[in-house]
């Protein structure tokens, strides 16, 4: 499985011979805000992939294989241009949303969605140069947000998020270990996370 992933991450990065850096993290950790100032700072360098707003809102609507598409959609963007990129989320997210449902035993598309992931990686999905993980503490995120801890939606109450932020280092450690992971502190101010973050990426293409 790994091995299988290996060779073709191997396969894909060398056929683009370009970086997608690819931002994961919770809401909240800041992500968006850092997301600007690259684009403001590292004009010419990278390509900006934002989060793309599907039609639907996902704590009340129920379509899947629009949140697919647009994922779809995102990384074609990377695939059919010439430029390294900054993408604000992929698919560990679209993932981790109904892993979530799933461990709160609420209805989901987990297992459905990890074999669109599974079946496209190597065609209209593609692995990341480098994962950017803002890690941030539950409490901040909530409150960056102002999330209320709504009993009955997910991704808006502590343990919920708990699960979120397990999950994804589940996913880096466990189903893509071969792709670099960069950890950042996503609870110092604004500022400090922009300036980390701009520095390691002129490392991430610099190599």
């Amino acid at each position: 499985y790994n091995s299988y992933y290996s060779t073709l991450m191997r396969m894909r990065t060398s056929e683009r011979n370009r970086s997608l850096i690819v931002f994961e993290g919770l809401p909240g950790s800041g992500k968006t805000s850092v997301l600007k100032a690259v684009e403001s700072q590292l004009a010419g360098s990278v390509a900006i992939i934002p989060e793309l707003l599907t039609p639907i809102n996902p704590l009340t609507e129920d379509d899947f294989h629009t949140i697919l598409a647009n994922d779809e959609n995102k990384y074609s963007r990377f695939l059919s241009g010439t430029t390294n990129a900054v993408m604000d989320r992929g698919y560990p997210s679209t993932l981790n949303w109904d892993y979530v449902l799933l461990q709160e035993g609420k209805p989901n598309h987990y297992e459905e969605k990890m074999r669109w992931y599974l079946r496209e990686i190597d065609k209209k999905l593609i692995f990341p140069t480098t994962y950017f993980y803002f890690s941030v503490a539950i409490e901040t995120s909530m409150a960056r947000k102002r999330l209320p801890d709504r009993s009955n939606l997910s991704w808006s109450r502590p343990d919920s998020l708990a699960i979120a932020a397990n999950y994804y280092l589940w996913f880096f450690y466990t189903v893509e270990p071969q792709v670099p992971v960069v950890f950042i502190d996503a609870n110092i101010i604004l500022e400090e996370v922009i300036s980390q973050v701009v520095d390691k990426i002129k490392g991430c293409l610099d190599t």
